[in-house]
């Protein structure tokens, strides 16, 4: 009787030991399965984050041109500006001297 029960206790222990196997082997797929959605999940994260700094110096770019360009048509008006004064300063001073000529006449 003892010589039957062992093979029968090896094939059951067997058996236990190929259901674990088989649940281990099912996990490790599983754990797979989610590191690598995990992966791409990164992936797709770093990707976005790329985007938005790509897209984001490109708007500053714009803006420092547009305040370059603003900087640029400010100091143009001034030294315009500053022209057209110097040269009102000077008519106003001829028409002093033609009047001071005008006077002393």
């Amino acid at each position: 009787a003892m010589e039957n029960q062992d093979p029968i206790r090896l094939q059951h222990t067997i058996h236990v030991l190929e259901v674990e196997l088989s649940s281990l082997r099912q996990q490790q797929s599983r754990t797979r399965e989610l590191a690598q959605a995990d992966r791409d999940l990164t992936t797709l994260y770093q990707r976005e984050m790329q985007n938005l700094q790509q897209r984001h110096s490109q708007e500053i770019a714009i803006l420092e041109n547009r305040l370059a360009e603003s900087e640029s048509a400010r100091r143009a008006a001034e030294s315009k500006a500053a022209a057209m004064l110097a040269r009102a300063e000077e008519q106003a001073a001829a028409v002093r001297d033609l009047c001071e000529a005008e006077a002393a006449r």
